[in-house]
């Protein structure tokens, strides 16, 4: 396929054939390290735990697919709570998730899950089909494609998309049947979404005080359950010293630093807890030259943030 999402065919293909189409994900690119996030952790734990009075689970809309998507441990073939405690090790920076799970890194070429199909309710059954009809020597086919992991669809095909599309039929897998010799290009439109979500502002001061750099986090924005900031600094003027956690009594806090990236957040495990609102987050840096003012010395990699009820926030880190 070339750029703009075509394929040429080096024989011929006839009106009347079928093909079978995949897509694959992307390799060694740095987003990748970005997919699984707190979001996608937190709706993990909710879709093992959320249950009714009869103990069936009750979180997932589409069941199958979720828990297709969410399967990433290697030595199961079903998803269960080791996925959502994997997703959550990664989101705390334990290096060695990796080894037992399946994540989407830039430096694990091929060593993620990554699902592609037909854009149809096939997919959101979580059976995916890639069969097709030649019908037309012009023809167009809607994909659709998902990162094992990504539970909140962030770099994915959005399933309320999906189905909105299909109700209102405004998808192409086929065509009337057209007379027509021979086929020689066959285009593919992927697709992928970016949903209206809820958003919130951690505001992030940095300041001088007794010859430190104190960034403090003010949060304004009640119900969250899961907080994620990955944070880049200038590790050429700043020694990262300490961060101090003033979330809540039913949150876990974590934070990982290296190499000038630091990772901080917290997350609901119980599933009843909340993030503070306030300043729950105050970090520390000890000045490696004499500087006067903090411009510069910080920006935001990632910012992600999940409510109580698994519904994704749009984290403003301003």
């Amino acid at each position: 396929m070339d750029a703009s999402g075509e394929a040429t065919f080096t024989t011929e293909v006839k009106v009347g054939d079928s093909l079978a189409v995949w897509m694959y994900g992307a390799t060694g690119k740095t987003f990748m390290n970005n997919i699984i996030t707190v979001s996608d952790a937190y709706k993990a734990f909710l879709g093992i735990s959320q249950t009714d009075i009869a103990g069936v689970k009750t979180y997932f809309t589409r069941p199958q697919l979720q828990k297709n998507i969410g399967q990433i441990t290697k030595s199961k073939s079903v998803f269960s709570e080791s996925d959502s405690y994997y997703m959550f090790a990664y989101v705390m920076g334990i290096a060695n998730v990796k080894d037992s799970a399946w994540i989407p890194l830039s430096t694990n070429s091929g060593q993620f899950k990554w699902f592609s199909g037909l854009l149809n309710q096939s997919w959101l059954d979580g059976t995916p089909t890639y069969k097709t009809k030649v019908t037309a020597s012009n023809q167009a086919v809607d994909m659709v494609y998902a990162w094992g992991g990504d539970l909140d669809w962030s770099h994915s095909s959005d399933p309320d998309v999906i189905a909105s599309r299909i109700a209102a039929g405004t998808y192409l897998n086929s065509i009337n049947e057209k007379s027509t010799s021979s086929i020689k290009s066959f285009s593919v439109q992927s697709m992928s979404y970016t949903p209206t979500i809820e958003k919130a502002t951690l505001g992030l001061n940095s300041t001088i005080v007794n010859g430190k750099v104190v960034l403090t986090g003010t949060l304004t924005k009640d119900g969250l359950a899961g907080l994620e900031v990955i944070l880049q600094y200038d590790n050429s003027k700043l020694t990262f010293d300490n961060i101090s956690f003033d979330a809540g009594p039913n949150v876990t806090n974590f934070s990982t630093n290296g190499d000038g990236r630091l990772t901080f957040g917290s997350m609901d495990q119980m599933k009843t807890g909340r993030i503070k609102i306030g300043t729950p987050y105050k970090l520390t840096f000890i000045p490696k030259e004499t500087i006067t003012n903090t411009a510069g010395l910080f920006y935001t990699v990632l910012a992600d943030a999940v409510d109580g009820n698994g519904n994704k926030i749009n984290l403003i880190v301003e």
